[in-house]
C-alpha cells in the first residue's frame, strides 16, 4: 500500500502547500514530512503549538499562509 502512495505522490507536479500542526495528535507530523518529501515542488509549514485544526486554532496564521500561497507570494 505504501508503495502505491509513494508513486502517487511522485506523480504530483503542482505546487502544493501542506499545513500541519506540530501538536497534532491525529495526523503524525512525520507523515506530513513524508508528503512534503514525496511531492516535488511542495512546501510544508508546521505551525507551533497547534493541533489537528489549524484553521480554527490559529486562523490568522492559517489564512495568511493560504492567501500568500494563492497569490504566489511564497518562497520555494
Amino acid at each position: 500500500m505504501e508503495a502505491d502512495i509513494e508513486k502517487i505522490l511522485k506523480d504530483i507536479y503542482q505546487e502544493t502547500l501542506i499545513i500541519a500542526g506540530e501538536a497534532d495528535l491525529l495526523a503524525n507530523l512525520k507523515d506530513a514530512h513524508r508528503l512534503a518529501d514525496g511531492i516535488k515542488g511542495s512546501k510544508l509549514v508546521a505551525i507551533p503549538k497547534c493541533g489537528h485544526i489549524p484553521h480554527i486554532e490559529k486562523p490568522d496564521l492559517f489564512c495568511s499562509l493560504i492567501l500568500n500561497f494563492l497569490r504566489g507570494m511564497h518562497e520555494w
